[in-house]
């Protein structure tokens, strides 16, 4: 049950009082009859004060004044107190009844010449009688009226007068889009209100209309991309959209004014004539071609569809498969939008086929990539020291002859000596075997090839030998290279080595043919070198070092005996820290004692049976690495004034690293 029980001050109806004449009522009239006269007589005055007045008694009265007949929702009751001036004309009766009640949270519907009395608040949209929209809407009650909105969109207006029509209940404010209408159901002074408020904002020039901008320079997708993404608010930044735009645009002059960015406008890209399709009003339409004007301009110079980007420090081959490598990966483009990257190796450049905006990408990406490379030095000391100490103590001897024809001789020998007899062959060709040697010659004859050849009836060759030997290399090995480049260098000899022996034939015309191939030997060193932002460089190293002990095995040409030491690792050093990544000692001890049994056991002159050989080596090696980083001409030239003053080669002088000023006399230099 509504309860209307509200006290309703009117003192503004002080301006509806007239003078009260001398015959002037102080009390409502008594009831009507037929031949009373009408009503709301210009002439008739009523006292409309009432304190806890029934609400049904004060129906029936205003029914009684007006002639007007009413029916009451059975909900509806409570009591009114009415405040008024001490008379009011019976003409402003009704008005004021509809404000108390519609102050008391009721309504008056007027349908077919009945006035029914609702509570507003027991539904959303009470049935209201229809007005044109040609319709002047009625003084007071509820009506619907219907609204034609000519230049704005009747979609948008609701949205401002929703919350002003029937205290924003759903449903009081309906809109019909496909004419363009809007439907409020409210009390007809607020109808009245809601008509001039429209009236005032719906003028010529808002409406929304279509145009075409033809863009000169910039992409059309590629524009209204940007331009819808700003306007719904979809930026990747974490500034607002509008800001986002605003940041790429030229700089407003003071006198400009600031481009506001439309949120409801619509923008379609056209590619096939490079075009936009621009909707909304003439406003929004007018501010976009201002966006869309400060936006496509003609690209800077060096931009452009097709530009060439010239390398300082990459190259252009292993850029251009880099690049087209990783362009390949993204999302497909249409033809007009791919990008294309040759490399010119003449002038080591990159040849750029792309829109304006993925050019500068290309182009911003390539400087951030082309910067100058870390130089490396990298010292490589290797020492490697091999002391051998031996004796030799044994004899040989031969005794023979050429017996002459019909004779008969003794012939003889004794070697217990390591290795190929060739005792004989060696005296007679003139080479004096290792040890004391000493024999008796008589006489001589003539070999196959006719040489005079002495004869040697008894040889004896005394080995008493002790030796002692100390190699030595000490090798400092500095090599420069870039960051991330493998580098390598070869100090040494290159020397022939017998690989085969093939011989033929037979007797003096026996051939022997002898396949000789050639081979470094010394110091390699190979290096790859990575820097790390921490100034940590990660080398992947192969030093070796060569020596040939023996120049030949047996007296035989080319075969010589080579020692090789080799290490292959992966490490990293600090900047300027020194490493020993290989430390080796090695001790062989060589024990031999060959003798002729019983003879060699003889006390006293058994040493002259028997060879006994003693042998002691030690090999120790060492390998210190020191890398040094360079990240600019002058902390390379001083690394290298280092190695120089290691050599002993006078330093690089400060010119090199200050030129002469253009004013400065060239004998200077």
């Amino acid at each position: 049950m509504t309860k209307c029980s509200i006290v309703v001050f009117l003192m503004g109806w002080l301006v509806f009082a007239a003078p009260t004449p001398s015959t002037g009522q102080t009390s409502l009239p008594p009831p009507r009859s037929e031949s009373a006269p009408q009503a709301g007589a210009s002439d008739a005055f009523v006292n409309f004060n009432f304190d806890q007045v029934d609400l049904r008694f004060l129906v029936k009265l205003v029914g009684d004044l007006t002639g007007k007949r009413f029916v009451i929702d059975k909900d509806i009751e409570g009591k009114i107190t009415v405040v008024t001036p001490p008379q009011i004309p019976v003409s402003e009766v009704y008005p004021l009844f509809i404000s108390i009640l519609e102050a008391s949270g009721c309504a008056v519907v007027e349908r077919e010449g009945v006035s029914r009395i609702v509570a507003r608040e027991k539904r959303a949209t009470p049935i209201a009688p229809v007005v044109g929209e040609t319709e002047p809407a009625p003084a007071e009650g509820i009506i619907t009226k219907v609204l034609r909105v000519n230049n704005l969109r009747a979609a948008d207006l609701r949205k401002v007068l929703e919350p002003m029509v029937d205290q924003g209940k759903t449903g009081a404010l309906g809109v019909l889009e496909a004419t363009n209408h809007l439907i409020i159901t409210d009390t007809a002074a607020n109808i009245r209100r809601i008509e001039q408020i429209i009236a005032q904002i719906d003028k010529p020039g808002l409406a929304r209309t279509t145009e075409i901008y033809v863009l000169k320079y910039a992409d059309a997708q590629a524009m209204a991309d940007e331009l819808n993404k700003a306007m719904a608010g979809v930026g990747s930044r974490p500034e607002s959209p509008g800001e986002q735009l605003r940041s790429r645009l030229p700089k407003p002059s003071v006198e400009s004014a600031a481009l506001a960015l439309p949120s409801d406008a619509v923008v379609v890209a056209a590619p096939h004539s490079n075009s936009l399709i621009l909707v909304g009003t003439p406003g929004q339409i007018a501010e976009l071609k201002r966006i869309i004007m400060a936006m496509d301009t003609e690209p800077r110079s060096g931009y452009g569809h097709l530009q060439a980007i010239f390398l300082k420090y990459l190259s252009s081959d292993e850029a251009a498969k880099s690049l087209t490598a990783l362009i390949s990966k993204r999302a497909e483009k249409p033809q007009n939008q791919k990008i294309s990257i040759e490399s010119s190796l003449g002038n080591n450049a990159l040849l750029v086929d792309a829109a304006p905006e993925d050019f500068k990408m290309v182009k911003e990406l390539i400087e951030q990539l082309d910067q100058p490379p870390q130089q490396v030095l990298v010292e490589v000391m290797i020492a490697e020291l091999t002391l051998n100490d031996g004796s030799s103590l044994g004899a040989e001897a031969l005794m023979g002859g050429k017996p002459s024809e019909g004779s008969t001789i003794a012939v003889g020998g004794m070697r217990t000596a390591e290795g190929e007899d060739k005792l004989m062959e060696q005296i007679i060709s003139g080479v004096v075997p290792q040890g004391l040697t000493f024999g008796v010659a008589r006489g001589s004859y003539r070999d196959a090839q006719g040489n005079v050849v002495a004869r040697f009836p008894a040889l004896v060759n005394i080995i008493a030998l002790q030796q002692k030997s100390r190699f030595k290399i000490l090798s400092n090995v500095p090599l420069w290279t870039q960051n991330n480049q493998p580098a390598t260098v070869t100090i040494g000899k290159n020397i022939p080595i017998l690989k085969s022996t093939v011989s033929g034939g037979a007797g003096t015309a026996r051939d022997y043919i002898e396949n000789i191939e050639r081979a470094d030997v010394g110091i390699k060193l190979s290096v790859t070198p990575h820097v790390n932002p921490n100034r940590e460089v990660l080398m992947k190293l192969n030093p070796s070092i060569e020596a040939i002990l023996e120049s030949s095995t047996g007296g035989k040409p080319f075969t010589p005996t080579i020692a090789k030491r080799e290490v292959a690792t992966t490490l990293t050093v600090p900047d300027g820290d020194t490493i020993v990544i290989s430390g080796l000692v090695r001790e062989d001890e060589v024990s031999r004692d060959r003798k002729i049994p019983f003879l060699g056991s003889i006390p006293l002159i058994g040493w002259l049976f028997h060879t006994k050989e003693e042998a002691i080596e030690r090999t120790n090696l060492l390998i210190f690495v020191t890398p040094h980083v360079a990240t600019n001409a002058a902390s390379a030239l001083a690394l290298t004034d280092m190695i120089k003053a290691q050599t002993g080669f006078p330093a690089t002088t400060n010119l090199l690293i200050e030129p002469l000023k253009e004013d400065e006399p060239k004998s200077k230099r």
